[in-house]
């Protein structure tokens, strides 16, 4: 990406958020090359035994959830203190 320069008042950073659509071939390269290095570095540490990354690698490409917590209302209490009551 070093070769590409602003474009009309584009910047770089208007290109990654999808405001516009540049495919250049050394964009499309550049964007090559960093997911490869990114996905080197995330299966170097899922081999290395890291669980955030292999809870990662399991949720993006295995299609792995985790089960959100099923919510259950408490009913309320009544609490009582007796002051004759002993110990």
């Amino acid at each position: 990406l070093h070769d590409f320069t602003p474009i009309n008042g584009w910047s770089s950073c208007s290109i990654f958020t999808n405001e516009i659509h540049i495919n250049t071939p050394t964009i499309i390269k550049g964007k090559a090359q960093a997911i490869v290095k990114v996905s080197s570095a995330l299966m170097q540490e899922v081999e290395n035994g890291s669980l955030r990354a292999i809870i990662f690698y399991l949720k993006c490409r295995a299609g792995w959830r985790e089960e959100e917590p099923e919510i259950k209302e408490i009913p309320p209490m009544m609490i009582s203190v007796h002051t004759d009551a002993t110990n």
